[in-house]
């Protein structure tokens, strides 16, 4: 169950990250990202360009 849930927290910050901007490491204590202030969406290779 710990194992599930630090998945899907460095799931989550990673998707909060620009692509070309991302980690690569985990870091197993971690806390929920927060979107960046005036984004409103999730960032894709569509639209961090």
């Amino acid at each position: 169950q710990k194992g599930h849930e630090a998945a899907a927290i460095e799931l989550w910050n990673n998707m909060m990250q620009k692509v070309g901007e991302k980690t690569t490491s985990w870091n197993l204590l971690g806390t929920l990202a927060c979107p960046p202030a005036g984004n409103g969406y999730i960032y894709t290779s569509k639209n961090s360009a």
